[in-house]
Formats: structure tokens, sequence, C-alpha cells
């Protein structure tokens, strides 16, 4: 099967926005489930974000222009924070990851070509998790997987908020 490259976008470099919203007075995370249309990872919860196109000035414009895109978004609603360490995923991606904050969840336009639905989770939650980190070997590469329990607190679908 052979790989189509898409002509505008830099094929092994992604960026993602790590964001913070305030929710009842709360510092919480937002985080997305992809959506099931997508050909590549469908369901799976995370950051918004995506690869890095040749019109990027640097991978900080990347995270923005991604979570604009798929939260309906202006840039200027993002202030991004700082830039966590670039770090090398599944397959080779590089990722560069920085934290934001954005102005307000309460009128996004979900593009739901790309993003089922987003929930919150509190900051505060993090402290009081236990994270259980599994090394496994997945052929010659070494891979470490984290796992936690978590529950939904809140849901936004675009339609209306779910409280679970």
């Amino acid at each position: 099967m052979k790989t189509v490259k898409h002509p505008k976008q830099i094929n092994n470099k992604a960026a993602v926005l790590i964001p913070i919203v305030n929710v009842d007075n709360q510092l919480h995370l937002l985080f997305q489930i992809r959506s099931h249309k997508l050909k590549w990872q469908p369901g799976d919860i995370c950051f918004p974000g995506g690869k890095i196109e040749m019109e990027d000035i640097n991978p900080e414009q990347t995270a923005k222009r991604e979570t604009c895109e798929e939260l309906g978004l202006s840039s200027n609603e993002i202030t991004i924070l700082g830039q966590l360490p670039k770090f090398i995923a599944t397959l080779g991606m590089i990722i560069y990851p920085f934290v934001g904050k954005i102005d307000s969840i309460d009128n996004l336009k979900l593009n739901f070509d790309e993003v089922e639905s987003i929930f919150t989770v509190p900051l505060e939650w993090f402290k009081k998790i236990n994270l259980y980190m599994l090394q496994c070997k997945l052929g010659i590469n070494q891979i470490m997987i984290f796992l936690i329990t978590y529950y939904p607190i809140a849901q936004k679908t675009g339609k209306k908020d779910l409280n679970i």
C-alpha cells in the first residue's frame, strides 16, 4: 500500500495544544474525542492539534491553527502559556506540545468532521489520581503505557451539555 503525502504537510511533525479552561471558577484541562468519521485514530481521546503545514510559521502557530479549526475559535481567544519538550510518538511522529489558555468554551463550534465531542477534567483531579505506568516491548520499540481510571465529569457535544 502506497502512502500518499499531503503536499502542504510536513510528514512527521505535529503540534498540540494542552488547553486550560475556566469552568465554574476552577481550572480544567479540555480533551477531545476524535470523530468516528476519521480514518486515523477515530474515537481516541486527545488534545487539539495536528500536522505542521508548510504555511505555518512555527509549531506554536500549528497548535493554535488546529485548535481554531477543531473547536471553532479565533486565534485571539487562545493565549499560549508555554511549550513543553518535544517528544517522539508512535510511528516516529515528532510532537510539539504547547500549554495554552482558552478564554471561554461557552460558544465553541465543534468541527464534527474532526471532533465528536469534548470534555474537561479539573486540574485538581490530577493531584488525586494514581497513575500506573507499564513498559512494553512492541517489535523493536520500547513503549510506555500510562493507565488511569477516569469517569467523565462533563461532556460538551455542541448540542447541549451533559452532566454524567
